[in-house]
């Protein structure tokens, strides 16, 4: 027997997976904007750094990530994963 692979399946593969970690940790991202908008830097590196941890068995978001995003809903920006990127709105 063989197996033969549509073709396209990896990247439906890769979209599915992008789009999956977006519906994870969105939510996230939303919920310390709408806690900590305004607040220093400083208070809300650790709490995205636990949260995110939180959201998928230990993923970790490290620099520069961490800090631009920090920086971002400290700004009252809104961060956004797109296509697998985290962006402002």
């Amino acid at each position: 027997m063989t197996f033969k692979m549509n073709p396209g399946a990896e990247k439906a593969i890769a979209d599915m997976a992008v789009k999956a970690m977006s519906a994870r940790f969105q939510p996230i991202l939303d919920g310390i904007h709408a806690e900590y908008a305004g607040q220093p830097v400083d208070i809300i590196k650790p709490v995205l750094t636990q949260r995110w941890a939180a959201g998928n068995a230990g993923a970790s978001i490290t620099d520069p990530d961490l800090t631009n995003v920090a920086q971002a809903i400290s700004e009252g920006k809104r961060v956004v994963m797109v296509d697998g990127r985290l962006t402002t709105d």
